[in-house]
């Protein structure tokens, strides 16, 4: 199973190092597309709706939090990527999968994939489970 990405971040290297690292880390996980600041990212997400965002939570004019705050629905996993640790809870309490601090380790990132891909997947597999529970009626 092939994930889509898109990473959002003020940083040019720093979107640059990720996808390096992304791409030598884990083959299923591509990344399909970069935003400097939080209102191409929002357009960006809109417009390719991935299964995970790598997003920077300070950036000029409007956070990566805030940002988040406009979805209605998430239906993306996001992996916070600061170098702030005081946004920790706020992150959490967005449901996000992990919150690495920068600079990235390997090892880190590598664990907030699987643990993205791992969510993905049971989303996936309860998809599938209620369609087979519609086409069969309801029934057991």
């Amino acid at each position: 199973m092939e994930f889509k990405a898109v990473i959002i971040d003020d940083e040019a290297n720093l979107r640059e190092v990720i996808s390096i690292k992304v791409g030598k880390l884990d083959k299923d996980v591509k990344i399909v597309g970069q935003a400097s600041n939080a209102e191409d990212g929002f357009n960006l997400i809109k417009a390719i709706n991935p299964d995970i965002v790598f997003l920077d939570i300070t950036m000029p004019n409007e956070s990566g939090l805030e940002m988040m705050k406009r979805f209605e629905t998430v239906d993306f996993e996001v992996i916070f990527v600061t170098g702030h640790s005081e946004y920790g809870i706020e992150a959490l309490k967005m449901d996000a999968i992990d919150y690495l601090l920068k600079p990235i380790k390997s090892k880190d990132l590598l664990n907030a994939i699987l643990k993205a891909k791992s969510k993905i997947g049971n989303k996936h597999k309860i998809r599938q489970y209620e369609e087979m529970l519609q086409r069969s009626g309801g029934k057991h």
